[in-house]
């Protein structure tokens, strides 16, 4: 619309000086005069600024829709071709009395093209609107998939995390027979200590698939581990790492909560030093449960 306007008010007053002369030459068939001539050129030249202005606009918008920049190419076409004519016959003294006309012709065919680069401009920016909508869409698509990703793995954890028998108030205590007995009472003496007796309880778990359950005690002393003299160390499997451990023992788990104990016997010559020891708790691969106890 900007181009149409600029095309109107660049030629509307040479096209009013000049109407009244070319019509009665038009009509007689005779040559133009000077005057004729003069104003012919002014109107041929104030087409061609605009003309050349839309060129530039054409350069930019023919690139965006294949269909409407054929078609302007072919407005534009004859559109040079048209002004290459008149600016030949005003170059030769303007001997054609159909010049007038021509000039009429060709701000015509100025107008269409401007019509038809408003057209493309349109189309253009209704397309720039669709594709931005386009992308605001995929953008909230892919906003959607990643909090849906994200909710997944989020339920994959807590439901992992919830087939995981979970243990507490977790003890480990060194005992040695009573006197004259045959139960068992704590001792911090390194040289009295005849057995490690291991208890805790089960919380409620309704994930965990009912069943037995085997629980593996690693007891060990800094890197150190404990076992008997000249026991085989015994290993099982944690997320592919061999894992030794001390003692292991089966529970029967149905969902309830419920106590358990382990105890690791100590052989004669097996000997305990002095310090702190940790006892670490496993099940299915994963650590449940560490409590200490100290040796003096």
């Amino acid at each position: 619309m900007k181009l149409k306007k600029i095309l109107l008010v660049s030629i509307a007053a040479s096209a009013v000086a000049i109407g009244m002369l070319f019509t009665q030459s038009c009509n007689s068939g005779d040559e133009l005069s000077p005057e004729e001539i003069a104003s012919l050129k002014t109107k041929y030249d104030s087409i061609m600024v605009v003309y050349e202005n839309m060129k530039v606009e054409y350069a930019e918008l023919e690139n965006t829709n294949a269909r409407n920049a054929e078609d302007i190419r072919v407005k534009d076409s004859i559109i040079n071709a048209q002004a290459k004519e008149i600016r030949n016959c005003l170059n030769n003294g303007g001997r054609s009395p159909k010049l007038a006309k021509k000039v009429d012709e060709l701000q015509k065919q100025c107008e269409d093209l401007t019509k038809e680069l408003e057209a493309l401009r349109a189309e253009n920016q209704r397309l720039k609107e669709e594709n931005r909508k386009a992308q605001e869409d995929l953008a909230s698509a892919d906003e959607i998939i990643n909090r849906l990703n994200a909710d997944n793995a989020e339920a994959k954890q807590k439901l992992a995390a919830a087939r995981v028998l979970l243990v507490n108030d977790l003890t480990a205590t060194p005992e040695k027979k009573k006197c004259g007995g045959k139960n068992f009472k704590a001792t911090n003496k390194a040289n009295s200590v005849e057995r490690i007796h291991i208890a805790g309880k089960i919380l409620p778990n309704n994930v965990v698939d009912p069943g037995t359950k085997t629980f593996y005690a690693r007891v060990a002393k800094g890197s150190n581990l404990v076992t008997n003299a000249g026991e085989e160390a015994k290993a099982f499997d944690m997320d592919g790492v061999e894992m030794l451990y001390t003692i292991d023992q089966d529970i029967e788990f149905y969902g309830q909560g419920r106590a358990f104990s382990m105890v690791w016997r100590k052989a004669e010559n097996t000997k305990l030093e002095a310090g702190i020891y940790t006892v670490t708790l496993y099940n299915n691969g994963n650590e449940i449960g560490k409590t200490n106890f100290t040796l003096k």
